[in-house]
């Protein structure tokens, strides 16, 4: 994968030329070629590679068949005099994936701060939590893992919810009296709707067939390939002129006619495979990007994962916090589903300032929801998310 003649068993993958796009490719070979890897998903292997990759290393953890239980990962481990810690949230997906190009350039310019991920790892668990609380509840969780890095100073980085879910934690740890420098949310979407409108957009969020075109385009696949040739603006029309007559469901969507005829052959044409098929499709149409999973089951987990994310944001209230939040709104909104999807999520600072908060800076980076953390985006924006570095 990484196209060298020798790779010497203690090098480390991500200093030799690995970036995230490669780890996926050596994931799938993995996968391929060792037996013993066929019990790991893909979230498993990704994040015992980010937290030792080298040969050696992984070898021992796939022979002994010992996979890590920590509810931390550490991407990067700093220096012994080094005393801050910066921390970065799973986003919509529960994995670390958005961040791992932010995380080669860090390692890349050898940097001295120690950087730990939490990544969602128990699934089942999480899908359990109410969707009316589960950033409040994952905030209570969080920090009690970070409670002993109480000396340190901490920063928060979260893209996508996991802003909210990095500002819910740092809100727990001020409770018990350790105060987080500063949270930076990286394209956080908040809701700002009415509680009517939240019904409805609860109503249009329970469509497996709405939320995959989401969901597609944010594991980086070309939805149009899946059968998905509607845009957004002319797909939410059609949903909104449902909306206007009663209670939203998705079968309503293949009746439509008219100037909407379009959207129900789309639709109509999609719902004749099942949710499962319509998954691998979007799965194999994500040419150059990085895998999520590759099997059954671990596609569906992370789609509910996602699902279960996103009924959390529409439910999400911001509250009181006494901290030093920094908000980077993306230039491109074109491709923001949060906005283009669903009525009332913004990422204007104005929703945050409604509450007490000690200091707000804005910013903005460059591309959209998804490719601002991605190169060559991520080379310039990582200086605003992590500045002075």
């Amino acid at each position: 994968v990484l196209n060298k003649e020798s790779i010497g068993r203690h090098e480390n993958f991500f200093a030799i030329g690995g970036d995230s796009l490669l780890l996926s490719q050596i994931i799938a070979k993995m996968w391929d070629s060792l037996p013993e890897t066929k019990a790991w998903s893909w979230g498993d292997l990704m994040r015992e590679i980010l937290e030792t990759p080298t040969i050696a290393e992984m070898a021992d953890k796939i022979e002994t068949k010992e996979k890590s239980h920590e509810a931390i990962t550490t991407l990067i481990e700093g220096t012994s005099e080094s005393r801050i810690v910066y921390v970065i949230f799973h986003a919509g997906t529960g994995s670390l994936v958005p961040y791992l190009d932010m995380i080669k350039i860090l390692r890349e310019r050898e940097f001295k701060y120690t950087i730990l991920g939490i990544p969602c790892i128990e699934q089942d668990q999480y899908l359990q939590l109410p969707v009316e609380h589960l950033f409040v509840e994952l905030g209570k969780k969080y920090a009690e893992l970070l409670i002993k890095y109480k000396d340190y100073k901490l920063y928060f980085i979260g893209h996508c919810i996991g802003g909210l879910i990095a500002i819910e934690t740092a809100k727990e740890l001020l409770k018990q009296g350790t105060e987080v420098d500063l949270v930076t949310m990286i394209s956080t979407n908040i809701y700002d709707g009415d509680d009517k409108k939240r019904e409805e957009n609860f109503q249009i969020l329970q469509s497996n067939l709405i939320l995959e075109k989401v969901f597609g385009r944010l594991i980086g696949a070309d939805v149009r390939k899946s059968g998905f040739t509607i845009t957004d603006t002319k797909l939410m029309e059609a949903i909104r002129v449902i909306c206007q007559k009663g209670k939203f469901v998705e079968e309503k969507l293949v009746e439509l006619t008219g100037e909407y005829q379009e959207v129900a052959n789309m639709c109509q044409k999609l719902l004749e495979s099942s949710h499962q098929e319509r998954l691998r499709s979007l799965f194999s149409a994500r040419e150059g990007k990085v895998r999520h999973a590759e099997n059954k089951e671990d596609r569906e987990v992370l789609f509910e994962i996602f699902k279960h994310n996103l009924l959390a944001a529409l439910y999400y209230e911001v509250t009181d916090y006494c901290g030093n939040i920094k908000l980077l709104r993306c230039c491109n909104q074109t491709e923001n589903f949060f906005i283009n999807m669903i009525d009332g999520f913004s990422e204007d600072d104005m929703v945050w300032r409604k509450s007490k908060v000690k200091d707000i800076v804005t910013g903005e980076v460059q591309g959209d929801h998804i490719s601002c953390m991605e190169f060559p985006y991520i080379k310039e924006n990582i200086n605003l998310i992590i500045e002075g570095i």
